[in-house]
């Protein structure tokens, strides 16, 4: 009896061995045959287009995943898949159409996947590849880099999960207004492919031992390259044009920063105890350092009361080591008044006399308002009231994750300013990098850009608050069809002293190579929905309008969703050559831009193909075959019974 149960315990567990290794879905049963990306960028506007491909080296089908990490910011523009013979395509609709097309192709047994947002930039989707055959991946994204410290910086995610026979990465930059030589920068295991005075292209290709070195899954990096192009003072910036879109890119150099006058508003109630106020402090102690001595400073502190340093602005020059010794005593404890603290660090600011500085307030707080004026809807529209023509810009710090992030964007969108989480758990002066240097130095304040209204189709916002130093402003707009010659236009602001002009002029009849239909597009859907948080702003006819823009020109915001849905054209073989446009228009044949812009016969129009820049996608592509999973389990489970049977 003792040997029979020594011997049913061994196959036991030698049954349940088996079970977890055939049921688990590392890569172990892939291999990992290519992996290539290519960025490239013109006029700020990066293209980036990733090619995965992967074999199945299993004696049966098995779900292969691919998955990539995207910039906040971009937006997928092409997304195909392919093994087997058959061809899969992202096709971008609105979310409730998506959701009831993908239901519907679901239930008729067809081979559809959804992809949604989640709330991170994870793209990933899970294929059935049949045994020993191969699945490629073409993912296609956009991107519009911003210019933030004197830098354009993009990165690209290296985390393949497996190690991979060949990897090639490649990002490219070419601006028409030259490089900044000096500028550029990259990661370390990166090295410069080419350099001219208009482009700079880097490379990383890792061996098979390089990807070992982070582990027994390869690769776990991101490439990072920044650059800036070259300036000239007083200059009105590049104005590009074709078709009639135009874009304009301002950041003049070779301007003092203007002064400032700011007044710190602290939340020190209960909720903002322990990490969150030292961080508060943190904060303050690396910011007050980095004024100028000709700068003005005020402190306001608040929990369920409100209580100001002094009356009103004083002199940094003066008052620094106070302010910092004031700052650092600072303890957390009571409710939560905002709205009342907001109005008081306004109408210090408002009592400030000096035309010559900019009127700054930061509000460092975790945004949850518990006493006083708690309406959120009313705390923005009484700092709304308070800041009037005053020129105050609120800026805020936001601490923590359980934050009212929302009711911060909103006192800063709509009172010309911006907004920083601070996460707890890391340094609050790594965190703060470039912050501070923003709202503590603008180089023109109330930019107001004049171009001929009576002959554009439409164009976005074009009156700022201010430019902080190392920004840029961009706007984007189309004229009416016909125009030709030269378009005149003016760029007003005031500087440290007096008012500043810039003066420029649009040529017509010098068309650029540059996609600007597309990027003009990107802009106008990323500014449709950032003017949601504005008060007076209808969120329906806005939405509607970047929803509709969106379906036109293959992006995928957070109104649409990804429907993953199969070719029911001609099948392709295993051999078909994807077409390599790492620029965006490096096509073999016209064929192949229809191709990937859209379906073939017996699927919806291509309205877009992209995906949510801050959203989460998983798609399981189901291919109509049964998973292995199931079988293994089954007879896992009669061999157990027919063993203790024989027992």
């Amino acid at each position: 009896m003792k040997n029979k149960f020594l011997l049913f315990w061994m196959y036991g567990v030698i049954i349940c061995i088996w079970i977890m290794d055939q049921a688990s879905a590392s890569y172990e049963d892939v291999k990992c045959d290519l992996l290539e990306i290519s960025s490239f960028i013109e006029a700020r506007f990066a293209t980036t287009t990733v090619r995965n491909v992967i074999t199945n080296v299993k004696n049966d089908s098995n779900e292969v995943s691919f998955r990539f990490q995207l910039p906040q910011t971009a937006f997928i523009s092409t997304f195909v898949m392919e093994t087997g013979g058959r061809r899969y395509y992202g096709v971008a609709k609105e979310k409730a159409q998506a959701r009831e097309e993908y239901e519907t192709r679901a239930k008729e047994g067809e081979n559809v996947g959804l992809v949604e947002s989640r709330g991170t930039e994870l793209f990933q989707v899970l294929l059935n590849v049949g045994a020993g055959q191969q699945a490629t991946f073409v993912l296609q994204y956009q991107q519009l880099l911003t210019r933030y410290q004197h830098k354009y910086a993009t990165t690209v995610n290296l985390n393949p999960g497996c190690i991979v026979d060949h990897i090639n990465v490649t990002i490219t930059a070419y601006e028409e207004q030259g490089i900044d030589q000096e500028s550029i920068g990259k990661s370390d295991f990166a090295s410069i492919l080419e350099q001219s005075e208009t482009s700079v292209s880097v490379e990383y290709t890792p061996t098979i031992e390089d990807q070992k070195s982070f582990g027994d899954t390869g690769l776990a990096s991101d490439l990072f390259f920044e650059y800036d192009v070259v300036h000239k003072e007083l200059d009105p910036g590049l104005i590009l044009f074709k078709d009639g879109y135009f874009v304009h890119f301002f950041s003049p150099t070779g301007l003092p920063v203007l002064l400032v006058s700011i007044v710190f508003v602290v939340d020190v109630s209960g909720s903002m105890g322990g990490e969150k106020i030292m961080q508060a402090r943190e904060s303050l102690k690396a910011i007050i350092p980095q004024l100028n001595n000709e700068d003005y400073i005020g402190i306001v502190k608040f929990d369920g009361t409100v209580s100001a340093w002094q009356n009103d602005v004083v002199s940094v020059e003066e008052f620094r080591a106070e302010a910092i010794n004031y700052v650092t005593q600072l303890e957390a404890g009571g409710s939560t008044n905002l709205n009342d603290a907001v109005i008081t660090g306004v109408n210090i600011l408002k009592r400030s006399s000096s035309s010559t500085h900019s009127r700054i307030l930061v509000l460092l707080t975790d945004g949850q308002p518990t006493a006083g004026e708690v309406n959120t809807d009313r705390i923005i529209q009484n700092s709304i009231s308070v800041v009037g023509d005053s020129g105050v810009s609120i800026n805020c710090l936001g601490f923590g994750f359980d934050l009212d992030y929302n009711l911060l964007e909103r006192l800063a969108i709509n009172n010309n300013g911006i907004v920083h989480r601070i996460y707890t758990g890391q340094d609050a002066t790594e965190q703060l990098q470039g912050f501070y240097q923003e709202v503590t130095a603008p180089l023109l304040a109330q930019i107001s850009f004049d171009y001929p209204l009576e002959i554009i189709e439409f164009v976005t916002a074009i009156n700022f608050p201010y430019l902080f130093s190392g920004g840029e402003i961009v706007i984007a707009g189309k004229f009416e069809e016909g125009q030709t010659g030269l378009i005149p236009i003016n760029v007003t602001a005031y500087g440290i002293i007096d008012s500043v002009v810039f003066r420029g002029t649009i040529n017509t009849d010098i068309t650029s190579d540059y996609p600007l239909e597309q990027l003009v597009a990107y802009y106008r859907i990323q500014q449709l929905l950032e003017s949601r948080n504005k008060e007076g702003v209808n969120d329906t006819i806005v939405e509607q309008e970047a929803l509709e823009i969106a379906l036109k020109y293959n992006f995928v915001t957070e109104l649409t969703s990804l429907i993953v849905v199969q070719d029911q054209g001609n099948s392709t073989s295993n051999d078909t050559a994807f077409p390599d446009y790492g620029d965006g228009s490096d096509y073999e044949d016209e064929e192949d831009r229809t191709f990937f812009n859209h379906p073939p016969a017996g699927l919806p129009p291509a309205t877009t193909t992209s995906t949510n820049p801050s959203g989460n996608v998983n798609v399981r592509a189901a291919s109509g075959e049964a998973s292995p999973m199931l079988p293994r389990y089954l007879i896992s489970f009669l061999l157990i019974i027919l063993l203790v049977l024989n027992l």
